[in-house]
This record gives structure tokens, sequence and C-alpha cells, in this order.
């Protein structure tokens, strides 16, 4: 009988690439592996069986180097890999072990092969269920059940983990127990964290045969550094295709992706789908092809007349096959800059971007060509990433944090830059009037007309009163509020005056498409300055603006979306009484959020976002809504809501934390 070790190595881990090659010491992960197994008393020989493609050249060449046993085979299909590798080395009994697990005990592995003959078994493991760390583990199979599963495996996940299927068989198995279970414990090499916790142990203890007894001693009198080594065991197992590619976006993109409110740690599920295959209406699939209801923030408040939507998407569509751009302009520049002169009458110019942050970045500029020497800003709400924007003073930066942005910083800004802006708190008119008369170097006020909170005790209108009094430039920002309530921006139902206005995300229904409109006191000054960019110049931007302006003048869009918002924030009045929870509601209609009374606040919304995502629904505690979410969909949603507020008036806070699992206290932008 021909017993055989079988080890799956591979270079391109997504959570951690080439960690087989690694160095623990002076030896790699995979030399360590292959010096252990050489003293082991009952293999006849072991072989590392490695996908045959151009991204694992580099480790046949490594192992043939070093003289060590390697099959080349099919990288998806890992069940084959294993049955030929087994058949090519003549194994009657296959032990199955993977190359990220340094801390693998040949003794253990003897043991178990000596009682997997003994007892003529068909399938030996030590996890199922697991008693020893992650990374101990042995599974030992014959040759005969390999070959009944290479015959009939058929799923995906059967091909990929080779042992899952006959784990599912009536056969002659048993599972190998340790005297106490250490279950809990990682000494695996899953991702960087893992990789440093046991290269950290290596220094501190010596472990020259990175024995995992000696370890289990030294952190059980280390308890600080023992919490490190704790966690979820065969972690990749449980990640869907979206979670393993975010683990590997995070290593290859700045951030992880390209927009802070986009990042799934932000959202209080570890569930949470993160990447998106296709769209329609308010639905979203994920990689896997599994669709949602996007009862969030509709890509971020791009898209009022809901996602894919055909007479917008056929329009740009025919564009782009007559070509997108060229040394020329576009005549659709001309056309839209004059359906949003329409709207707004009083505007003189129109300058065209393609993002929000751009588009606030032109205000200013324009603003600060006019006001001269009064070039400091009084700003209130958020208003993109530039330099103008993040330039507060270094004490104000901490407070503006605490309670607007938590994520707000002014690092990489020059410190000449510093102070070249203030904010203000919506509402606060005492604190705006007291800045204004303090600083004679304000000149202008860059605010949304309001977001999440609605203006108290004619706020807007003393606002306008001081703007007219002291002579100062008023830019109103409806990137976010503009479309939502009437055919524009939101300034014009609170009767303000704007200098300049800006609008951005529904502008195009998810299209990049954002427009400065000025008066001709700030336009006139526009060839002073140097504005210009290469894509601001692109086709799909402004015939997807007209396009999207045509669609909700037809459709009155923004009176159907303030409708639903309404009945949205009706139900959620309803759901908080009969539950006798006590909630607040905020926002416009269209843009709404409810926040629970609560200083479990945020403990609520993480068990709101758990349940919701059982039943396929995307949600939080905020709806940016869009004419696709239907009551019939809206009817689903407030079904799961219900059992949700359920949960909370009956279950103890504790309970809940333990259903869900996982809370996430990071916020994006502070909420009312």
């Amino acid at each position: 009988m021909k017993t055989i070790a079988i080890i799956q190595a591979r270079l391109d881990s997504s959570r951690l690439p080439n960690k087989v090659l690694l160095k623990i010491g002076k030896k790699s992960i995979i030399e360590i592996i292959a010096e252990k197994l050489k003293r082991s008393k009952e293999l006849n020989n072991y072989v590392f069986c490695i996908p045959n493609d151009k991204e694992n050249k580099f480790l046949k060449y490594y192992l043939k180097k070093r003289n060590i046993n390697f099959f080349l085979g099919s990288k998806k299909n890992v069940l084959d890999r294993y049955y030929k590798t087994a058949k090519n080395f003549s194994a009657d009994i296959i032990v199955r072990l993977t190359s990220d697990n340094p801390l693998i005990d040949v003794n253990l592995m003897d043991k178990m092969i000596s009682k997997f003959k003994k007892k003529k078994l068909d399938f030996l493991d030590n996890n199922s269920p697991s008693t020893f760390p992650d990374g101990l583990d042995v599974e030992i199979f014959n040759k005969k059940i390999l070959n009944i599963t290479k015959k009939k495996a058929r799923s995906s996940d059967d091909l990929e983990h080779v042992t899952l299927f006959m784990k599912r068989q009536k056969i002659k198995k048993e599972n190998y127990f340790s005297k106490s279970n250490f279950s809990n414990l990682r000494f695996t090499i899953d991702d960087i964290k893992d990789y440093e916790n046991i290269c950290n142990a290596f220094e501190d203890i010596k472990l020259k045969a990175l024995n995992w007894k000696k370890l289990i001693n030294y952190l059980n009198k280390n308890k600080t550094l023992k919490k490190k080594f704790i966690g979820k065991r065969n972690y990749g197992l449980t990640l869907n295709k979206g979670q393993k590619l975010w683990l590997h976006a995070k290593k290859l993109i700045g951030g992880g992706n390209s927009m802070i409110s986009k990042n799934p740690e932000l959202y209080p599920s570890k569930n949470w789908p993160v990447y998106f295959s296709k769209t329609k209406g308010c639905a979203v699939w994920d990689l896997e092809g599994k669709k949602y209801l996007d009862f969030t923030t509709m890509g971020v408040g791009t898209n009022i007349l809901g996602y894919n939507n055909q007479s917008i998407d056929n329009k740009v569509i025919r564009s782009i096959k007559s070509g997108n751009i060229s040394s020329l302009n576009s005549k659709e520049e001309v056309e839209l800059a004059n359906e949003l002169l329409k709207i707004d009458t009083w505007g003189d110019k129109v300058c065209f971007a393609r993002t929000g942050g751009e588009a606030n970045a032109i205000a200013v500029r324009l603003a600060r060509l006019k006001s001269q020497k009064r070039t400091k800003v009084l700003a209130c709400g958020y208003h993109g990433w530039h330099d103008w924007y993040l330039a507060s003073k270094n004490s104000d930066e901490k407070n503006i944090r605490n309670h607007h942005l938590p994520f707000y910083s002014n690092k990489g800004i020059p410190s000449k830059l510093k102070g070249t802006i203030e904010f203000f708190t919506y509402n606060n008119f005492k604190e705006f009037l007291a800045k204004i008369k303090s600083d004679k170097k304000i000149g202008i006020i860059k605010m949304e007309t309001m977001r999440f909170e609605l203006p108290k005790n004619n706020f807007l209108k003393k606002i306008q009163k001081i703007v007219n009094e002291y002579n100062l430039i008023l830019i109103i920002d409806e990137c976010t509020t503009g479309f939502r309530e009437n055919f524009g921006g939101l300034y014009s139902k609170y009767k303000l005056k704007p200098d300049i206005v800006i609008y951005g995300k529904a502008l195009g229904n998810g299209y990049p498409i954002t427009a400065v409109i000025g008066n001709k006191n700030i336009m006139q000054n526009f060839n002073k300055s140097f504005i210009s960019s290469t894509f601001w110049s692109e086709r799909i931007g402004f015939v997807a603006g007209l396009a999207t302006l045509n669609t909700m003048n037809k459709e009155k869009s923004w009176k159907k979306i303030t409708d639903t918002g309404k009945y949205i924030q009706s139900k959620w009045k309803l759901l908080a009484k009969k539950y006798n929870l006590k909630i607040t509601v905020n926002g416009l209609p269209s843009l709404t959020n409810f926040v629970f009374k609560s200083k479990n606040n945020k403990i609520y919304i993480s068990l709101i976002t758990h349940e919701m995502l059982k039943k396929n629904i995307l949600a939080t505690n905020t709806i940016y809504v869009s004419v696709a979410h239907t009551r019939k969909l809206l009817s689903k949603y407030f079904l799961t809501l219900d059992k949700a507020f359920q949960i909370i008036k009956k279950e103890r806070i504790e309970d809940i934390k333990e259903r869900i699992g996982y809370i996430n206290y990071k916020q994006f932008r502070l909420t009312k």
C-alpha cells in the first residue's frame, strides 16, 4: 500500500498572492512543509500539485530547482488535479494537505495514517468537526473513494474543494479529535495578518520546528497575543465571489475602490454583496447572479429614474455608435446648456464637468475670481474632495469629523491653504452670523439648500438677507437635492437667489455629467482663469443629460418620488408607533432617513441590514427614492422591516448583538 501526501499549492491567492513563497525565518513556507514531510514514518512520498498556467509557472521552476516533487494539473478543477496526481504517483492512500499551513504536525499526521490503515477506513479527517487549530487540517482517503468522487462529483464546490463530496457519502469514515478544543485558533496563513502573527511568534519564541503545541503554551501565557490568533475557521470558504474580489481589490486599489460611500466596510453587515453584475429598475444582481432590491442610495443619488432606464440608455447607445469623442466639439453640449438655462432663467452661462467634486471646485474658483480679496469660504455640508474644501485649520479638523464628516481630513493640503475655509452648522444662524462678523476675509457662502434636516426658524431666509447685506457670493450645491422636489434646484422652493448653482448625480441618471450655472457677474470672469479638461467634452454625458431632463419632464418624476417618499416616511412612523419605538424621520421625502432615539441606534440599524439581506434587500436607515420604488416592492420592504422592528422591541440588546454578529460604527456622513 503506497501512501502519498498531496499538497495543493498556487501563487495566485486573491487574499495573499505568492504566500507559499513567503519566508518564516530563513525558509519559505513550501520549504518548511517539505522538510517536515521528509520526517514522516508513514509516507512513501509527497508531491505538490499545482495549476498548469502562466500565473504558476514560477512555482514550477521554484520546486524543480529544489528537487521537490510536483505535478501540473487543472487550475479550476482541483479534484481532477488530485486524481491525476494520485494516479501518476500510484497512490493507494492519499493524504490531502494545503500549502498555507506551515505548522502542520507530522507526528499527528502519522498517527492519523496509522489509524486509517488499522481500521481500514475510507475517509479520516480532523476537521469534521474541528478540534485542532485551523492550519493543522489533515484529510486521508483511499484510491477507491477518490475514483468514485472523480466520476460522480459535479458541483463547482466539489470540484474546487476535493473532499466535500466524500464527506457527504455513506462510507466508512471517522473524525480524529484533539483532547482539548483549539478550533478557535488560527495557525493557517490566509492573509497578511495571519502571516505577521506567525512570523512574530517565530521571532518571540524561536519555534525552530514551528511546533503548534509550543505555540499554544506560549499563547496561554500571553493573553493579549493570543487574541490575535483567535479567528473564524476556514474563512476563505465562507466568502462569496464579491467578498474575495474585495480582499484582492484592497491590495491593488487605493482605499479598495474609487468611492468611500460604496466601500462595503461602511455597511453594517459583512454579507454586503460589494460588486454588481447588472441592474434594472431598483434591482441589482451580484457577481453570483443573486438579485437584490436596492432600498439604499440608488447609485449614491444618481438614479432617480431607476437603473438601466431604456429611454436614456438607448439614446446613449446610439451616440456611442456614432462616436463619443473627437478633436471637435459635440453639439449636445450647446443643447444641454440651452435646456438648463431654460430652468434657471437667471443664469448667464453654464460650465460642464463630469463629477460633483470637479463642479464644486469650478464654482469656488469662479467665486474667488469675482470676490478677489475676500476669498475665504464659509461652508456647510459636504462638497467633494478637492483642496479648497479640505483646507480647514488644523484646530477645526477634529470638530468637523465629530459633527459632520467622519472621513474629513486636511492631511496632504499645503499649510498655506489651511484656514481658507471655515464651516458652520446647518440651522445654526447664530454661529453663521458670528463667523461672518468676526472674519472680514469671508466672501463666499457655500452650502446645500438642505439635506437630511429641514430649515428651521427662517434659516435660509436669514442666510439670504446676510448674503445681500454683506455683498457675499452664494453658491448652492444641488448635486444631491437637484430634481428631487421640483424640476431644477430645491433652492427655488425657498426663494434663495444664488450667484452659482451646481447640478450633478441625477442630471445624467447614472451617466457622468455635472453643470455649474452662474450669473453674469460670475461668468464674465470665466476666461480669466484656466478651467478645462479633456473628458469634459465627451458626448455621453451631454446626451444622457438631455435624455434625462426630457424623461423627467414627461414623467414629472419629482412628484412621483416625493409622493413615494411621503408614503415611506408615514409607514416608518406607523411601524415605530406599533412597537412603541421612538424614532425621528428626517430629510426630504425623496431623500429620507430615520434614526432611533436610543444609544443603541447603530446596533438597531445593523440588525435591519442583517434582516433585510436575508430577504435579498439592500437597506439601512436611509432611502434615496426612485420612480422604480413601486408600492408592490415597498410592501416586501416593509414586511421585512416590521419583523426587524419586532425583534428590536422584544429581544435584549445582547441577543440582538449575538444575532447579527457584526456591528459597524463607521459612517461616511453623519445624519440627524
